[in-house]
């Protein structure tokens, strides 16, 4: 019954039509964008890669969060995307651009729009907060010491752990050596 329909009511060839603008769009977008790398996908299956720096296509920190904030910014627009790690963030994140099938050119025009602010917003913050990648070093030094710091917490309670159960071991051993004595 849906195909019926999707197909009565030429969805498919909607999103085959519009395709290639919604694209054309978002090429532009990751122009103008300094966050925005690749754009990716066929039809109204879209992706924009997210990048902190376009020239290198280098990720974002994890600690950054790019997604969930680009997600909560494109809300406060009224889009809803779906924006994710690849790998937990090892080979990027991205955001998806997936209009309804029955989306005419009235609506990726306001998808555009949203998009472009959200974006804005987001480039905006980045610059506020200070140089992007004095931000990143000083990131990559806090997890580099809370690492080093994790590591020697961790021996720590490990060799703790081995002096107890040698000083357990040597009192059964005592224990023994008395009870054999009496």
């Amino acid at each position: 019954a849906v195909l019926d329909e999707v197909e009565r009511q030429g969805l498919t060839e909607n999103a085959a039509w519009l395709g290639p603008r919604l694209r054309k769009i978002l090429t532009a977008i990751m122009e103008e964008s300094p966050i925005v790398g690749d754009v990716r996908g066929k039809g109204f299956l879209m992706a924009i890669e997210l990048v902190m720096d376009k020239e290198t296509k280098e990720p974002f920190p994890l600690a950054v969060d790019i997604t969930r904030r680009l997600t909560r910014l494109a809300m406060k627009h009224g889009l809803i995307v779906y924006a994710r790690r690849t790998s937990h963030g090892k080979f990027g994140e991205w955001m998806m651009i997936c209009p309804p099938l029955n989306s005419d050119d009235a609506v990726i025009d306001e998808i555009s729009t949203a998009l472009r602010r959200t974006l804005a917003d987001c480039a905006f913050q980045n610059q506020a907060a200070g140089d992007f990648s004095e931000r990143l070093s000083m990131f990559r030094r806090i997890a580099q010491d809370n690492l080093a710091h994790a590591q020697a917490q961790q021996k720590h309670y490990a060799d703790r752990k081995r002096r107890q159960v040698s000083f357990q071991e040597g009192d059964l051993v005592l224990l023994d050596a008395r009870s054999l004595h009496v």
